[in-house]
């Protein structure tokens, strides 16, 4: 009879372990089935260096590569592929919106290595492409090209973020140094607001000793019997119309020249008496040829410098040599 009993309390206990594993067992198999039913990881995807829009670069006249890729704001579960392209069409509306006046990018002045850039599963940066400027015949020197680069197509796994879905490139190719021939300034004649020619001799102070090609000679604005004040002004007759690509201007080399102009513009003119201004510059206190380049040459007869101030502050003005430049490649 005990033994019979015993028997029927352990079958009690196997029947009550099975009920309760059969309860732990549910739950189970629902987590799995959640697990199964989860959302997939959609993850946004953007250019990183869009927000420094536009991205300006400048360039020498040589082929230059830059690199640049995509980035997600999370790890991304699975492969994300995007395609890329550059869209020309983007430049008008961009100039629109932003107030500018890019340049279209010239066909064959840019080269993209590939269409693809890829997330890797578990990562959040992709692979890098390589965009090669090809200016050289293409681009011109000193202007502002604009190349849009967006993302066009991305797999399921990922979304663009349209915010930061442009790089917006602006390449400026550098100015080059210009090879500058002088012009002979044998048949040139000047005028000038004031000259001393009383005070520093016989040898010194005339305007016309500015086109002698000797820098140890040197004009000087009027001081007897009374002080001229700026601004002083010299106008040089050329006789016949040259292209002109910058001035130049040799400081007078006396050690007691303190006063050396510092502010001054340039004019220039076809007959003497209708003018342009082309340049304003600063001047140093050097005692070596100081030239001003202009972005462009300009053809005239005449020419025309004012002073406007001094390096000292004071009212008297000097200088030891004076001329103009052609650009030698013209």
């Amino acid at each position: 009879m005990k033994e019979k009993i015993a028997l029927l309390s352990e079958a009690k206990k196997t029947r009550t372990v099975k009920r309760l594993a059969g309860l732990f067992l549910i739950p189970a198999l629902m987590c799995v089935s959640c697990s199964d039913d989860a959302e997939p990881v959609i993850v946004s995807v953007s250019f990183p260096d869009a927000v420094n829009n536009p991205l300006v670069k400048t360039i020498e006249l040589a082929d230059t590569t830059f690199k640049f890729g995509i980035s997600s704001d999370q790890n991304a579960e699975g492969l994300v592929e995007t395609t890329v392209e550059a869209d020309l069409s983007l430049v008008s509306n961009y100039n629109t919106t932003n107030q500018t006046s890019y340049l279209p990018m010239v066909d064959g002045s840019y080269v993209l290595n590939g269409n693809k850039l890829t997330i890797p599963d578990g990562a959040s940066k992709s692979d890098s492409l390589l965009l090669t400027i090809n200016p050289n015949g293409k681009l011109e020197r000193e202007k502002s090209y604009l190349l849009p680069v967006k993302i066009k197509n991305i797999s399921e796994n990922g979304t663009v973020n349209e915010s930061y879905s442009v790089n917006y490139f602006v390449f400026t190719v550098k100015a080059g140094e210009v090879a500058l021939k002088n012009f002979n300034r044998s048949g040139w004649e000047i005028q000038c607001s004031s000259e001393e020619t009383k005070g520093e001799g016989d040898g010194q102070g005339k305007a016309i000793f500015l086109l002698d090609n000797n820098s140890y000679t040197f004009w000087h604005s009027k001081y007897l019997p009374v002080v001229s004040e700026y601004p002083h002004w010299l106008q040089v007759n050329m006789n016949e119309a040259h292209a002109i690509r910058a001035f130049w201007i040799i400081n007078c080399q006396e050690s007691w020249a303190t006063s050396m102009p510092k502010n001054m513009y340039f004019e220039v003119s076809s007959d003497g008496q209708n003018w342009t201004r082309v340049a304003e510059v600063v001047a140093t206190s050097t005692l070596e040829k100081q030239v001003f380049q202009l972005d462009e040459s300009v053809t005239a007869t005449y020419f025309k410098v004012t002073f406007t101030a001094s390096i000292s502050g004071e009212k008297y003005c000097y200088l030891g040599e004076l001329g103009a430049s052609g650009d030698s490649n013209e």
